[in-house]
């Protein structure tokens, strides 16, 4: 009797394997880099005019082992069986070591957003089974590379299988403007949960279910499908290839059911535009004055940059015509001037931070007052575009503002308090006081980004809970 055939289906390919050609070029700039220090090493062993290239070598390969193996912890590949509904995953986080799961046994997945300012950009599925067996799967990333498309719908057929459990999430308190609460939104599903992660600045985490996978999933597909079609979309190609373009332009069949979607849609296209014009009138009349302060006080802080740079530059152009233009009375008055307008544009930084952040705020109470006042049809709708537009902007500028300066001058004081302990003749107490004040100054500011950080996690939240079907369209709603 012949063997049966082998139906495992592999998940992507090794990490490590798959971004060794990125690896390589991190690695070998780092070397670079790091080349000359590391030549010491081999200089005292005599090797003499090899001792930099040796030097280079050994660092990328240090380097790049270390990427290699960071990597390949990082993130794996699962492979599971169909016919025997088994995942081959790994024993723990941390091991290289693989174990073969029921599928019916992983029941925890988690769904991390990274991004960054440098363009780095990651989502990843983090699989668990009961009895401890997991897998980390890179989805999309950049620079380095995930799923492709053949990829991305094994992935989909191994989640469809799966018999994921979310727990349900507690309501969070909303804060509505000088430090009180109100009675938070109701508890998000876990949907709407990973849509606030992909808002929230930075990314996070949230566990996820089945459908909430599936439906991200099918984006990404028909996104690597359209990437690789050798034929743009709309200039020509199979018929398979205009199918998703067409689809989406299509008009939609099935009598009178089909008809009354179409002007259902159309009704809440009309509602949606009537809720538009309506907060834009409602800003335009209640958040003037502190638009206004706001604009007032950035022309102010670029004025007061642009003397500084002009007077600065004036300078340097009378100084190279003729040194005799600019006497010691003049160079004094252009000191003056640049450490004016230096000493100037902090005050005025953190006064626009601050109106700003109010401008902010108040549009967001404005907001919150007409969603209050709507009833369920029109909530389920959404907030209007304009006002959701405050929750994409920053509320807490002036906090960050402050823990970074908390931050800058703690430094500078652990600098100072270091070099103080060293050498240097005050006494014992004061040296120490300086150290653990810099500490003390840092650790607020860690703990003022921390709170920040938590704020805007929790903002997303809510602005996906008050944009409902503008955000979420009703297909995507538990």
């Amino acid at each position: 009797m012949p063997a049966p055939a082998d139906d495992t289906v592999r998940i992507g390919r090794h990490p490590g394997i798959q971004n060794l050609r990125l690896i390589a070029e991190a690695s070998l700039g780092v070397a670079a880099a790091l080349g000359a220090p590391a030549s010491l090493f081999f200089s005292t062993l005599g090797a003499g005019d090899w001792s930099w290239p040796l030097g280079v070598l050994a660092v990328w390969l240090i380097f790049g082992g270390g990427l290699a193996i960071g990597v390949t912890l990082a993130y794996a590949v699962i492979e599971f069986s169909p016919a025997e509904s088994t995942a081959s995953m790994r024993r723990g986080t941390l091991s290289f070591r693989r174990r073969t799961a029921p599928v019916d046994t992983i029941t925890e997945a988690w769904r991390s957003v990274s991004s960054a300012p440098n363009g780095t950009d990651y989502i990843v599925y983090r699989f668990t089974s009961t009895d401890g067996a997991t897998a980390r799967v890179l989805v999309r990333g950049r620079p380095m590379k995930g799923l492709d498309a053949q990829g991305l719908r094994s992935l989909a057929a191994f989640v469809g299988g799966l018999p994921l459990e979310v727990p349900d999430a507690a309501a969070r308190p909303v804060r509505i403007g000088h430090g009180r609460e109100a009675a938070g939104p109701p508890a998000l599903t876990e949907r709407q949960r990973a849509a606030a992660v992909s808002l929230t600045e930075g990314g996070g985490k949230s566990r996820v279910g089945r459908e909430t996978l599936l439906i991200e999933l099918r984006g990404l597909i028909d996104a690597a499908e359209a990437a690789d079609s050798p034929f743009p979309s709309g200039a020509g190609g199979t018929a398979g290839s205009r199918e998703p373009a067409a689809s989406a332009t299509r008009r939609p069949r099935g009598g009178i059911r089909a008809l009354i979607a179409m002007v259902k849609a159309d009704r809440l296209e009309r509602a949606r535009e009537n809720d538009d014009a309506e907060a834009t009138d409602l800003l335009a009349s209640h958040l003037a004055r502190t638009g206004r302060l706001r604009r007032l006080l950035l022309r102010l802080l670029i004025g007061c940059i642009g003397v500084g740079v002009g007077v600065v530059a004036v300078s340097l152009v009378l100084d190279a015509i003729s040194s005799r233009i600019l006497d010691a009375t003049a160079e004094d008055v252009v000191l003056l001037v640049v450490v004016s307008a230096i000493l100037l544009s902090i005050p005025l930084v953190l006064g626009w931070c601050a109106a700003a952040d109010a401008d902010v705020r108040g549009r967001r109470d404005l907001a919150r007052r007409w969603m209050a006042l709507r009833d369920g049809n029109e909530r389920e709708r959404g907030m209007p575009t304009p006002f959701l537009l405050a929750w994409t902007e920053q509320a807490w500028r002036l906090r960050s503002a402050g823990a970074g300066i908390w931050s800058v001058v703690g430094a500078v004081m652990i600098i100072i308090g270091i070099v103080a302990l060293v050498d240097s003749e005050l006494p014992l107490f004061t040296r120490i006081g300086i150290l653990v004040s810099g500490l003390a100054l840092v650790g607020v500011g860690v703990a003022m980004f921390m709170s920040v950080t938590r704020r805007r996690r929790a903002e997303a939240e809510e602005m996906v809970y008050l944009g409902g079907g503008r955000l979420l369209p009703p297909d995507d709603l538990s």
